[in-house]
């Protein structure tokens, strides 16, 4: 029966998704899963919940893991739970409403609209993305 759950995989990410084990391949299916980052700060905490893969330019948001790829697994709050339910239902209603968007873009052969300054912007703010997913990425707790 799937669930809700708080996953910590090997490489140390923690994701959290709707879960459909299968004890005989020993495989994990991850249905909508999203990066969990949690953060303690000085006056409390920051809690950050993404998509885990890039759902926009997918047909189905699910992926398969070795049940060896989890360190772990737990039960998250039920507050969490429900927000999480309420970011499936909200990316779900965001891929459609981009669905336009993506096929327009995918289809344009101008470069119209694209301006040197904004590409420099998009540039340095994927370079940060990829140095905060790269740090995490090939390092294995276990």
């Amino acid at each position: 029966m799937p669930e809700i759950k708080l996953i910590r995989l090997q490489s140390g990410e923690d994701v959290i998704c709707t879960c459909y084990e299968d004890l005989e391949t020993k495989m994990v299916m991850l249905k909508d899963p999203m990066t969990v980052i949690f953060k303690r700060i000085k006056n409390g905490s920051l809690l950050l919940i993404s998509p885990w893969l890039p759902a926009e330019l997918i047909e189905n948001n699910t992926a398969t893991i070795y049940t060896s790829d989890i360190l772990t697994t737990v039960e998250p709050k039920l507050m969490i739970k429900n927000y999480y339910v309420k970011l499936v239902d909200n990316l779900e209603k965001f891929k459609k409403e981009e669905e336009e968007t993506l096929r327009q873009f995918l289809e344009d052969d101008s470069e119209e609209g694209v301006y040197e300054d904004e590409e420099e912007d998009e540039e340095d703010e994927i370079e940060s993305i990829l140095e905060l997913h790269g740090s995490k990425k090939n390092i294995r707790l276990h």
